[in-house]
């Protein structure tokens, strides 16, 4: 028997805490393990000793305190027995628990919540909408939710889902998905019926490119205006007298590295607002259950502008046991704007900030800064950061591209001379 189930039928049956002393405790401690009973936390105190005994074992004490010359005195009386005699008074007590039992046993019936876990594409609320309109809900019976219909009915509707596990765990439906992120790429490149071609965001010099897949129309060292395809996806297939008898259509592919001048621009005004509180606050509470929403305080705060931070908490019998109830608080602070003027030392710190944090996004996608012509200007109403930069990094953005159709003529004399 574990533990926990000897701690639960001990305080379903009630159990006593009895203090032994006298003449020879320990000789009456050996008596009782000769005869069966069964003591526990035994613990010394003062030249005696203090344990626990079922109720039934204490009847059977007398032979033994009569041998061993010990006094039994019992200290306390613990378990659901001693407390409804105790209580036996308080019907109202009784009758409110019994029906909370009940409420929780009915509630623990229903799915309360719903928890999706491995969705990157999506996020909940798009898949906890597919799933209210196939009908699965907060609210509704466990013995309502086919599991095996939920799995399915997410595969049919989302391809890139490979993978889907739905158990009922509590009152938690619980759903994990996997997903395939290249099977997109692979649909979109088998099912290509137009050429994909890769073209220049920008001008530019190309100094590097590696062609995968499509046609290279450039070369390093070549000048390239913005919009001017780089790469193309139309392949052309020619005959033995070098005709072109047709085009085969591919997603293009390529590493191209090009150099790059771009303009910077940086504006920050002299003049900010600033809120500050005024010491006034003010509290708000609302409870809130399947559907409705119910405010406890002031409907309108007593002042147009403040600040609000709002936090929910649901109530939980046990881990996946949550109450369709939750509790929101906020807490308001009244503010005031006002407008503060920047000192040039703050502009500056904070016009270089921005600067630093642009040029680290230009790093994380590989872009490297060769020239930089940025400046920090002060002028009447504004500071502003302003100049060139000279960049080397990835370069072109794919594109859907043009479907060549050969001439009428052309195409009867490929025609025929297959036939």
């Amino acid at each position: 028997m574990t533990k926990m189930l000897r701690y639960i039928l001990n305080n379903l049956a009630g159990y006593l805490r009895i203090r032994v002393e006298g003449y020879s405790p320990e000789r009456f401690l050996n008596l009782c393990c000769y005869h069966g009973i069964f003591l526990w936390n035994l613990r010394p105190a003062k030249g005696a000793y203090e344990m626990n005994i079922r109720v039934r074992d204490f009847r059977r004490l007398r032979p033994m305190v009569r041998k061993s010359r010990a006094k039994v005195r019992i200290i306390q009386k613990r378990g659901v027995p001693f407390f409804i005699h105790k209580y036996r008074g308080r019907k109202l007590f009784f009758t409110g628990s019994v029906i909370a039992i009940c409420l929780i046993f009915l509630l623990s019936s229903f799915i309360w919540r719903i928890q999706i876990d491995g969705n990157l594409a999506r996020t909940d609320e798009v898949l906890l909408s597919f799933l209210t309109e196939k009908g699965i809900a907060c609210g509704m019976a466990k013995k309502n939710v086919d599991c095996d219909r939920i799995e399915k009915d997410i595969r049919m509707e989302y391809d890139d889902i490979i993978w889907v596990s739905a158990y009922v765990h509590g009152s938690c439906l619980k759903i994990k998905v996997r997903e395939n992120p290249d099977r997109k790429e692979l649909q979109t490149e088998a099912e290509a019926e137009a050429p994909m071609d890769i073209v220049a965001e920008a001008d530019g010099i190309i100094q590097k490119i590696i062609t995968r897949k499509g046609n290279p129309l450039v070369r390093e060292g070549s000048e390239v205006k913005k919009g001017e395809i780089l790469v193309s996806g139309s392949v052309e297939v020619k005959n033995d007298s070098d005709e072109v008898t047709g085009y085969q259509y591919r997603v293009s592919d390529a590493d191209i590295i090009a150099q790059t001048t771009v303009a910077y621009t940086d504006i920050l005004d002299r003049l900010h607002p600033v809120w500050k509180d005024t010491g006034k606050k003010s509290w708000r509470f609302w409870i809130e259950t399947p559907g409705r929403l119910y405010l406890f305080g002031r409907r309108e705060l007593p002042y147009p502008e403040y600040n609000a931070l709002t936090c929910r908490y649901t109530l939980y019998l046990e881990r996946h046991f949550p109450f369709p109830v939750s509790v929101r608080v906020e807490r308001s602070k009244e503010s005031r704007k006002e407008e503060i003027s920047y000192t040039d030392r703050q502009a500056r710190e904070i016009l270089s900030y921005n600067f630093e944090k642009f040029c680290a996004r230009l790093e994380k996608k590989g872009v490297q800064i060769s020239e930089n012509d940025v400046k920090i200007y002060r002028e009447t109403n504004r500071y502003s950061a302003k100049g060139k930069l000279v960049l080397s990094g990835p370069f072109g953005i794919v594109q859907k591209g043009t479907v060549h159709e050969l001439p009428k003529a052309d195409a009867e004399n490929i025609q025929q001379e297959g036939n």
